[in-house]
């Protein structure tokens, strides 16, 4: 429902203007919960007034967290500690959950479920390239 604007097939559950209130006004800012996600500095998150986090490139973050960052770019959502992913990628139109059986208290970037983002984000570009015949909002995601 978030990654279609707060539509799930022809039914609204949110108002499109209420989707775009809580993912507007996002403030990047140093994550000081993520400190320990490599030694070369903070990563910074960026929260919207709606609550939700949403993922971007940012240049001058440190290599070690970028890598991690162009995984799950173009997402929006949450992140538990110890594994578990809530998020959507509103450009391509899918929706991600992932709970891990073991939490994983050593990764606090979640990265087995920014893996597996990665690759869904590969294929639903790759989809969305053939339904249109375009590279329309289905462009391959840059490797990290």
């Amino acid at each position: 429902m978030l990654s279609n604007k707060g539509k799930v097939g022809d039914v609204r559950i949110i108002s499109e203007e209420t989707w775009r209130s809580m993912h507007s006004h996002g403030r990047k800012r140093k994550d000081f919960g993520l400190e320990g996600l490599c030694t070369e500095g903070i990563s910074p998150s960026e929260f919207t007034q709606g609550g939700v986090n949403c993922f971007r490139v940012y240049p001058e973050e440190p290599a070690g967290a970028r890598r991690v960052r162009l995984l799950r770019s173009g997402f929006c959502g949450w992140m538990g500690y110890g594994g578990s992913v809530l998020q959507w990628h509103p450009g391509l139109h899918v929706g991600f959950a992932y709970a891990p059986t073991l939490w994983a208290w050593y990764d606090p970037a979640n990265t087995r479920g920014a893996e597996l983002q990665y690759r869904v984000r590969r294929c639903a570009a790759e989809l969305r390239r053939k339904r249109k015949g375009s590279k329309e909002d289905g462009e391959e995601p840059e490797k990290p």
